[in-house]
């Protein structure tokens, strides 16, 4: 019988909006000149010559390296103006539309929730902020405890401090290496939440933080 569920928050409970990825392709689009610059440079370096490449495979073969020179010169371009794009950028914290539903399913059951996270010490006022903070019954912060994943002591000092037991314990993240494999090897019954299908061949898979609760009915 599953008594606790645990949660990684970054991208398992909450997301940054706007994300990463739009706030990149938003940097890009305003970077045209970069672009061009990144371009002209690579051709210096590597122009390419219809005499030497004559058919798909060799014309296949220069772009693979054209490519890889061209992102290479657009990150040396690029990576100290993003820093300070990146930041500048106002963000916010956000649940996933079916999290708070599923903490309230799971403390209607009265099965303990907890947030494991690596983290600095403002998790505790984004929590307050998203209102969730109260619902909790576990708070593990990785800049509070010195201790961060993919450290097995991480998963070892949960366990311990508030005394688990792992065969009642379910913990679901977002990252296989941070999150799945570690606490798996501890003996945590570990979920890795897959939104987008990048982890297909991962046996113990949701796509939803909702379906949590189906594991535990079937559990029972």
């Amino acid at each position: 019988m599953i008594k606790t569920v645990l949660f990684d928050f970054v991208n398992t409970l909450a997301y940054l909006s706007p994300s990463r990825e739009n706030i990149l392709q938003q940097f890009l689009q305003e970077k045209n000149q970069l672009i061009l610059e990144a371009y002209k440079n690579t051709d210096e370096y590597m122009p390419y010559s219809s005499i030497k490449i004559s058919n798909l495979h060799e014309k296949r073969k220069f772009y693979s390296g054209y490519n890889q020179i061209l992102f290479n010169n657009l990150g040396s371009l690029c990576y100290n103006d993003f820093y300070d794009y990146y930041n500048s950028i106002k963000k916010e914290w956000l649940l996933y539309d079916d999290a708070l539903q599923t903490i309230n399913d799971l403390k209607s059951r009265d099965i303990k929730v907890g947030i494991i996270s690596n983290f600095d010490k403002n998790l505790d006022k984004i929590l307050q902020f998203l209102r969730i903070g109260d619902l909790l019954d576990i708070v593990v912060i990785s800049a509070k405890i010195q201790l961060e994943k993919p450290n097995i002591e991480f998963y070892n000092y949960v366990k311990n401090n508030y005394d688990l037991n792992l065969t009642e314990t379910l913990y679901i993240g977002d990252s296989y290496n941070l999150d799945y494999v570690p606490s798996r090897h501890v003996g945590y019954e570990s979920y890795i939440i897959d939104r987008n299908n990048l982890y297909c061949n991962v046996p113990n898979r949701v796509q939803k933080l909702s379906d949590i609760i189906e594991i535990i009915n079937h559990a029972s």
